[in-house]
């Protein structure tokens, strides 16, 4: 799976960058040039390692900076998306309580229309989300779960309490189904991906710049960078989608309340 294309504003954003990028690049070299020749003789370094050791170090640094941000982000949206679940399931699980105290036909009815969007979470629509998309059975089973809902006309207080307690449950359950929605679709943005892969080809390049000399050891170094950037970026790649990446969302919330189910009549 692909990472999101950027969008207008993100291109936008980009291109500026680049521009203020190009820019300062231009006037740093200027005032290096210029002030260079001003320095007395005892500043001047006869070769140019220092410079090459000051920009690897700055590479890095930035490098290990934005690889940071990316890994707190994506696992934050990782760490929302397991959350939106585990609530989703619990509504769930209170809808299908407040019908146990329900009188039939609606008990039945509403606990029917419970086990069956539930199932087809589990069995349709984890899948789908893999690929960014949402299970038009489990929509449509929603949907005729809260049109019940409506239609009931509560006979008698008890009744009256816990249809309201099933109304307002089946409202956060289509909410937290909306959010989860979006966590499926939303993955990092276009302009970190652009960070990381330049960031990753400076790191790559940057024993060139420090003037490192071609041996045994410096090849094998170079190799151990070049392992160690991989596998940073092959992390933040599962870590872009929280339900279709290899570190991924799993629908356990919804298993533990389907064993919950037969327990509940």
């Amino acid at each position: 799976m692909s990472p999101d294309r950027p969008s207008t504003e993100e291109v936008r954003m980009l291109l500026q960058a680049v521009v203020i990028a190009i820019v300062a690049a231009l006037a740093a070299i200027a005032v290096f040039g210029g002030l260079g020749r001003l320095r007395p003789e005892g500043w001047r370094q006869k070769e140019d390692e220092a410079a090459g050791t000051l920009v690897t170090d700055v590479i890095k640094t930035m490098f290990a900076f934005v690889f940071a941000f990316v890994v707190v982000t994506g696992m934050q949206h990782y760490n929302d998306a397991r959350e939106n679940t585990t609530k989703e399931a619990s509504e769930l699980m209170q809808v299908y309580w407040a019908a146990h105290g329900m009188p039939d036909p609606e008990h039945r009815e509403i606990q029917g229309l419970v086990r069956e969007y539930t199932s087809a979470v589990v069995n349709e629509e984890w899948r789908a989300m893999s690929d960014r998309r949402m299970s038009p059975r489990a929509t449509a089973t929603l949907d005729r779960l809260r049109d019940r809902l409506q239609q009931i006309e509560p006979r008698g207080d008890k009744m009256a309490r816990m249809h309201d307690s099933a109304l307002t449950s089946a409202r956060n359950v289509s909410e937290a189904r909306r959010l989860r929605a979006l966590h499926a679709e939303q993955g990092l943005p276009g302009f970190l991906w652009i960070g990381l892969l330049v960031g990753a080809v400076l790191m790559i390049c940057a024993p060139l710049l420090a003037g490192v000399q071609v041996t045994v050891r410096s090849v094998a170094m170079v190799g151990l960078l070049g392992a160690f950037v991989a596998l940073a970026m092959f992390l933040i790649w599962n870590l872009n989608y929280p339900f279709g990446g290899g570190i991924s969302v799993a629908p356990d919330a919804f298993r533990l309340i389907t064993t919950r189910f037969s327990q509940v009549s």
